[in-house]
């Protein structure tokens, strides 16, 4: 009985000092935050460390009330929609589309991405994460470790070619301007 009380212990210990990626979680900016009024197309590539890539063309439509993205096929049909009104959260999904497919975490990473600094920053889960903002750049920190890297090729988000990269959990997003080349 010790002994197996000893072994739950370890292997119990032993999970909770196991590391995790760093990562704020689900955390969605109000859509009000944003002091943006605007509808625009998008192009998105995400890319896995592991080689992975996703391509799509996103509509994006913003106001004091909704943010709104629908993300286009390579047939041009909608694999995904996604709404925030600051309170609920809909999506609808494609069957096609995989169901690990984290949707609601791109939207996390739009709001990072485009909305103001200091919006993102009262939506953080907590005080040790901080966001720090300079001229083209933006890095989201755990304990003054970065998290995620954003650099922009101009000084407005919405009209940018967007690098993000998630430092810890291995993945990275171009988004642009639809209109750009």
């Amino acid at each position: 009985m010790r002994a197996a009380l000893i072994g739950i212990l370890l292997l119990t210990g032993c999970a909770v000092l196991a590391p995790h990626p760093a990562d704020p979680g689900l955390f969605l900016v109000p859509p009000s935050a944003a002091a943006k009024q605007a509808s625009l197309s998008q192009s998105v590539r995400m890319t896995s460390d592991k080689g992975a890539t996703f391509e799509t063309l996103a509509a994006v439509e913003i106001d004091p009330h909704y943010l709104r993205v629908a993300a286009l096929g390579p047939m041009g049909n909608r694999i995904l929609m996604l709404e925030w009104d600051g309170k609920d959260y809909r999506e609808e999904r494609d069957p096609n589309l995989p169901k690990d497919f984290p949707a609601k975490v791109v939207l996390r990473d739009l709001t990072l991405a485009l909305f103001p600094a200091e919006a993102v920053r009262k939506a953080l889960p907590s005080s040790d994460w901080t966001l720090q903002e300079k001229p083209g750049s933006r890095e989201l920190s755990l304990d003054g470790k970065p998290v995620i890297h954003i650099d922009y090729s101009t000084a407005d988000p919405w009209n940018s070619i967007i690098h993000f990269r998630h430092l810890t959990l291995g993945y990275q997003l171009e988004i642009q301007p639809a209109n750009l080349d």
